[in-house]
């Protein structure tokens, strides 16, 4: 879930039930800004540590595709891997996201 307060954007990962006709927040956590959370994906990959991601099931596709276009991920892969002289279609940044998203 995103957050904007002061003009500062801000993410969060929640989970919520709902009880009769009122929808209740089962746990709440923060994850930081777009910035804190890329200097955080940056300091896992230079520490050669594996980084897991889990979400549920309900909104974890929006989740996922706000956070791909606050970080560019598209374009991170894109720009290291290259499309090839005769490719069309997708590239492999939008590959990656697209099956992620169906899987």
């Amino acid at each position: 879930m995103q957050k904007i307060l002061k003009g500062r954007t801000s993410w969060y990962l929640r989970e919520v039930r709902r009880v009769g006709r009122k929808v209740q927040v089962k746990w709440q956590k923060y994850l930081g800004t777009p910035e804190s959370i890329l200097a955080k994906l940056e300091e896992a990959e230079n520490l050669e540590r594996l980084t897991k991601l889990q979400t549920a099931s309900f909104g974890g596709l929006i989740v996922s595709h706000c956070l791909e276009r606050e970080l560019d991920t598209n374009g991170i892969i894109d720009s290291i891997v290259a499309r090839g002289l005769n490719e069309t279609g997708p590239t492999v940044g939008e590959y990656f996201f697209t099956l992620g998203q169906v899987t």
